[in-house]
């Protein structure tokens, strides 16, 4: 009974979380074709950029089945946390590691500062969870929810202006590093 208060109430404060922001639609047509002044650092990097960011979606947004899923809630929700921080440090390496040629590229340097104001959001995330995981009672997890939905919701909204700058790129077709984003077709999944 304690179990399903608990799944009760994390299904209702976790639902405003269960979805990523909505991007802007591109106005780009998506390249077909590799751009031919694409290097092989920028194709590796602006795939491995894509690929975060949408991992990062979608390990955020599992955070709420993590909370409604049955079982203990409190584990769920740990386990959930280390994947998003994974997936958190994940993108800051790629992002911290400019290609080369491109440590100046204002579209770099937006996605790059993008993703660091999201990883700067997870140890609050993180430590929302710590406390619902921490929690002595019963109530003292379902008080300590609300703070998990907050911290959510923030690391989401961090994501989504990421997303947007990866989307900003993805337009500039008049660089080589935009070409890039435009002609991934993981970056072009994050458009749609």
């Amino acid at each position: 009974m304690k179990k399903l208060a608990i799944v009760v109430a994390c299904a209702a404060l976790l639902a405003a979380c269960s979805s990523s922001p909505e991007p802007a639609a591109s106005t780009a047509a998506p390249s077909t074709s590799a751009p031919s002044s694409l290097s092989t650092d920028q194709a590796a990097w602006v795939a491995n950029v894509c690929t975060g960011v949408a991992d990062l979606q979608t390990s955020i947004t599992d955070i709420s089945t993590a909370a409604t899923s049955g079982g203990d809630v409190q584990e769920n929700l740990t386990n959930q946390m280390s994947v998003i921080a994974t997936a958190a440090q994940s993108l800051l390496t790629t992002v911290t590691t400019l290609p080369a040629g491109d440590a100046t590229n204002p579209d770099a340097v937006a996605v790059k500062q993008a993703a660091d104001a999201f990883t700067a959001a997870v140890p609050a995330l993180q430590s929302s969870v710590d406390d619902v995981a921490n929690a002595g009672s019963i109530v003292a997890s379902l008080k300590a929810l609300p703070a998990v939905v907050t911290a959510a919701s923030d690391a989401l909204t961090t994501l989504g202006n990421t997303t947007k700058a990866v989307q900003t790129a993805a337009k500039n077709t008049t660089t080589s590093l935009g070409e890039a984003f435009a002609a991934n077709p993981t970056c072009s999944a994050l458009r749609a």
